[in-house]
C-alpha cells in the first residue's frame, strides 16, 4: 500500500468521523431544542388546565358533581379537586412509605409536619396543656373532594369544642390517602418516637383493609421496580458524559414507553391492581386473613398506646355499598365500574358481614365504634364520589364517634363548673 492510499483513507476516515461528529452535535441539539418546547408547552396545559384528564368531572359528569357539592360553582369544584389530587400527590417517608405532599391552596392545606390543617387549627407541636388528639386513616379520613373544614376531623374538634372539658380540645388530621391500619401504625409509632404524644389516637378504617388486601402500601410495586433497574455499578465518565446527552435522554424515553406498555398489559395499575378469580373459598379465607391483620393492628396500637398514656380509639366506617339505599348513592353506576372497582366492591359487600360477626360475637372493647350502618336510613346524596363523603356526612361522622366517646366516658373529666354556670 502506498503512502498515497495510507493518506486517501487517512483522509477519507477524518472527513467521515467529522461528519459524524457534526451530525451527532445538531441532533442533540435538535432533540434538545424539542425538548425545551415540549416541556414548555406541558407546563402551559397543566397551568391552564383545571383538573386531570381522569377528573371526576370527566368520569362522573359535571352535573352529578354540582349536586356534590352544593354551593359551589363548577370553576370552585374543579379547584377543589385538583388541590385534593394534584399531579404529584405523594412524597416519600421513612416507615410509612409515602405521605401526602405538603401543598398549599384556597381549599386544600397540608403541613410540612405531615397533617392537613382543619378549622382554626391547633399549634405544632402539639400544646401540652390542650386536649390533643390525632386522627389517622385513608383518604375518607383525610377529606377527598371536601375543604379543610368539611373533614371528619374539623368536625371533631367542632363536636369536642362545644363540650365543657377542662382543656381545650386540638384536633389533628394525620388522614392520607390510600393508607391503611398497618401504615397508621407506623405514622403513630413515628409521631411518638419524635416526641408527639397525643391524648387521644382516633383511627379510621375500613375499606381500605380490602383494597390492601396483601398488607403492601399502595406504592409497593413501584418501590420495587424502581429497586430491580439494572444499574452499572461502577459507572465511567464516558457513560456519565453520554447519559447527559439530550439524544440519551430521548433513547431512554423511548425505552421507557416500551416498558410501560408492557408493564400496563400486565398490571394496569400499579396501585390498585386488579385481583385474579376467586373461588368462594379463596374469597372467603382472604377476607378472613384480611380482619385478622386489622385486630393485631388494633390489639399492637392498644399495647403501644397505652405505654404513653394515649386513649386510641377505632371508629369502622360506612361505605355505600352496605347498608345503604344505593339509590341514593348517584356515584354508584355498574355501566362505570372497572375491574378494580367491581374487585372491590365484592371484597366490602362480603367483608363487612363479616366484620360485622365479630364486632357482635368478639368483645372488641369500648374503645371500638362501629360505624358501618350508620347510613341505613338515610334517604339522600351523602358522598362526593363512590367512596367518599360529603360536608353533611362527615358532620354526622364526627358528631357519632363524639356522642359515643362522651357516652362511654372516653373523654377526659368534664369541667363541671363550666357545665353548672359557676
Amino acid at each position: 500500500m502506498t503512502i498515497r492510499n495510507v493518506r486517501a483513507i487517512y483522509v477519507a476516515t477524518a472527513l467521515v468521523s467529522f461528519k459524524a461528529l457534526v451530525l451527532f452535535v445538531l441532533l442533540n441539539l435538535g432533540i434538545y431544542a424539542v425538548y425545551g418546547v415540549k416541556n414548555a408547552i406541558v407546563q402551559s396545559r397543566a397551568e391552564r388546565r383545571p383538573e386531570s384528564r381522569n377528573s371526576l368531572f370527566e368520569y362522573y359528569g359535571a352535573e352529578l358533581m354540582q349536586e356534590a357539592h352544593p354551593g359551589l360553582a363548577i370553576d370552585q369544584i374543579k379547584d377543589l379537586l385538583k388541590g385534593t389530587n394534584p399531579p404529584r400527590r405523594f412524597e416519600y417517608e421513612p416507615f410509612t412509605q409515602f405521605r401526602e405532599r405538603p401543598r398549599r391552596g384556597h381549599y386544600i392545606n397540608i403541613e410540612e409536619s405531615g397533617f392537613r390543617v382543619i378549622g382554626e387549627q391547633g399549634p405544632w407541636p402539639p400544646d401540652p396543656n390542650h386536649f390533643n388528639v390525632f386522627v389517622f386513616g385513608g383518604s375518607s379520613a383525610f377529606g377527598d373532594s371536601v375543604a379543610d373544614r368539611q373533614t371528619i376531623p374539623s368536625y371533631l374538634q367542632e363536636s369536642l369544642r362545644s363540650a365543657p372539658l377542662e382543656r381545650t380540645p386540638c384536633v389533628y388530621n394525620f388522614g392520607r390517602g390510600s393508607y391503611f391500619s398497618s401504615q397508621e401504625r407506623a405514622l403513630f409509632e413515628s409521631l411518638l418516637i419524635e416526641g408527639h404524644v397525643p391524648d387521644m389516637a382516633v383511627f379510621i378504617d375500613g375499606a381500605n383493609e380490602f383494597v390492601h388486601r396483601e398488607g403492601r402500601p399502595a406504592l409497593t410495586k413501584l418501590f420495587m421496580k424502581s429497586l430491580s433497574r439494572r444499574q452499572d455499578p461502577r459507572p465511567n465518565l464516558c457513560s456519565q458524559f453520554l447519559d447527559k446527552m439530550p439524544l440519551s435522554w430521548a433513547v431512554k424515553s423511548v425505552w421507557s414507553r416500551v416498558e410501560r406498555l408492557r408493564l400496563n398489559r400486565e398490571a394496569p395499575r400499579d396501585m390498585h391492581a386488579p385481583p385474579e378469580h376467586k373461588t368462594d373459598a379463596d374469597l372467603d379465607s382472604e377476607i378472613a386473613s384480611v380482619l385478622r391483620r386489622y385486630l393485631n393492628n388494633k390489639k399492637m396500637i392498644e399495647v403501644i398506646a397505652d405505654g404513653y398514656g394515649t386513649q386510641p380509639v377505632f371508629f369502622w366506617q360506612p361505605m355505600a355499598i352496605y347498608k345503604h339505599d344505593l339509590k341514593y348513592q348517584l356515584f354508584y353506576d355498574e355501566t362505570k365500574t372497572d375491574e378494580w372497582r367491581g374487585a372491590l366492591m365484592t371484597f366490602i359487600e362480603k367483608g363487612y358481614p363479616e366484620m360485622a360477626k365479630i364486632v357482635e360475637h368478639t368483645p372488641l372493647g369500648d374503645n371500638f365504634i362501629w360505624g358501618a350502618d350508620l347510613h341505613a336510613h338515610a334517604r339522600k346524596l351523602l358522598y362526593v364520589d363512590r367512596f367518599h363523603y360529603n360536608p353533611g356526612f362527615s358532620k354526622g361522622i364526627a358528631h357519632f364517634i363524639y356522642t359515643t366517646l362522651q357516652a362511654r366516658d372516653l373523654l377526659p373529666q368534664l369541667d363541671q363548673t363550666a357545665s353548672t354556670g359557676g
